[in-house]
């Protein structure tokens, strides 16, 4: 009898200390439950947008990047035997890269005079759809090489070929034509009008692409026109911004 009172009482005692000891649990657990909303109060209520206490990625390692990937993609697109028509226009792929990485830079204001100044020596990237209408005769990399513009002036100052009867004629706009070429070559067409003040002759010295040397022949010409700084302020002040931080 004595034995099971005691037996009774040291499991009383268990008892009592594992209420005690959960009690303590619950009492640690409500308090961290607390702390924890606590926190999330206090920090909510206290964010701050300041870009300077913002670590931001490194836009030269970013642009780095990118480079290397195109490097490595130009490669296998002149690689013998690359369908030209399915090459991708890696250079309309670096400059929506690289719009990406304009997102990142300073948010230092240009003067007046300074954004005037860029758009002046950048305005001609500003400039709405241009339309082509011309003939042309295209020596591709693929079958010259390097030598390809070399070619082309060959032809050009050779009488005895009928330059028109070799040529196509394509009727297309800036973007297309950038599709197809190459990201610049729209411009290079616009360089060459601009050129011959607007009244070109036909097939003047070759101009270049992605895929090859180009003789051309203008049959009708519209370019776009060129925005007003204000219609693209906003633009201009984050090319701007992107630039300084080329410097």
């Amino acid at each position: 009898m004595k034995k099971t009172k005691k037996s009774l009482k040291t499991i009383e005692q268990t008892v009592r200390k594992l209420t005690v000891q959960q009690l303590i649990i619950l009492v640690f657990l409500a308090l961290m439950a607390v702390s924890y909303w606590w926190i999330k109060a206090y920090q909510s209520s206290d964010i701050s947008w300041d870009d300077s206490q913002i670590k931001l990625p490194n836009t030269q390692l970013l642009q780095r990047h990118i480079d290397q990937q195109l490097s490595t993609q130009s490669q296998i697109a002149n690689a013998p035997g690359t369908n030209s028509e399915r090459i991708i226009d890696l250079q309309a792929m670096q400059i929506k890269l690289t719009g990406l990485t304009k997102n990142i830079t300073t948010e230092k204001l240009p003067s007046a005079q300074e954004l005037e100044d860029f758009f002046q020596q950048n305005k001609q990237q500003y400039r709405e759809q241009s339309y082509f209408q011309l003939s042309q005769i295209i020596f591709t990399h693929a079958k010259y090489g390097g030598q390809a513009k070399d070619v082309a002036r060959q032809a050009l100052s050779n009488e005895e070929i009928d330059l028109a009867a070799k040529s196509e004629a394509i009727n297309l706009n800036s973007v297309e034509i950038d599709e197809r070429y190459g990201s610049d070559f729209s411009q290079k067409l616009i360089d060459l009008y601009v050129d011959q003040k607007n009244d070109p002759t036909c097939w003047a010295q070759p101009i270049t692409s992605k895929v090859g040397a180009h003789l051309i022949c203008f049959k009708q010409v519209k370019l776009g026109a060129i925005p007003s700084i204000s219609s693209i302020r906003s633009l201009l002040v984050n090319d701007w911004r992107y630039a300084i931080t080329q410097q």
